[in-house]
């Protein structure tokens, strides 16, 4: 059981991370760099332990809801859980690769909504899986005030 547990955390955070890896080449840093950053910007060193842990934790929550046992509906739950994790693997493609922050905006305003309707979820049926998602609730409403920030200070 705790193999099954250990597996899946690392399974999880090695495809996340890598398939938002795919949208990083280095020439994407070149047209970030030169944007205009809006307060409170954090370091770019940042964004990788971040993600890493919030992935971690997001992984966890999904093994966690998986192992339940219990009669509770879960598939609304799994419904949003699946729909966050499509508009935040596109994100970085809109936001970095094709540059296009504005429908990257829209996407993650549709990923903000969705989380929020799992958390709601996660709330009558696990604790546990409930608490892990709130710092990435945290984390991508900072992420919209910074995608906002830099589509408003850039872009006409």
């Amino acid at each position: 059981m705790k193999k099954n547990i250990i597996f899946s955390l690392i399974f999880t955070v090695i495809m996340l991370v890598s398939t938002n890896l795919l949208f990083m080449r280095p020439e994407v840093f070149g047209w970030y760099n030169h944007l205009i950053q809006p307060p409170y910007t954090p370091p770019k060193y940042l964004f990788g332990p971040a993600w890493t842990l919030i992935y971690l934790m997001m992984g966890y929550s999904y093994w966690n809801l998986r192992s339940l046992t219990t009669l509770k509906d879960k598939s609304r739950a799994f419904l949003f859980f699946y729909l966050q994790l499509f508009f935040n693997f596109i994100w970085s493609g809109l936001f970095f690769t094709l540059k296009l922050p504005l429908v990257a905006f829209i996407d993650l305003t549709l990923l903000w909504v969705f989380v929020l309707l799992m958390i709601v979820e996660l709330k009558k049926i696990n604790k546990t899986s409930f608490f892990l998602m709130i710092p990435y609730f945290t984390w991508i409403t900072y992420a919209a005030y910074l995608n906002l920030g830099f589509l408003i200070l850039n872009f006409d």
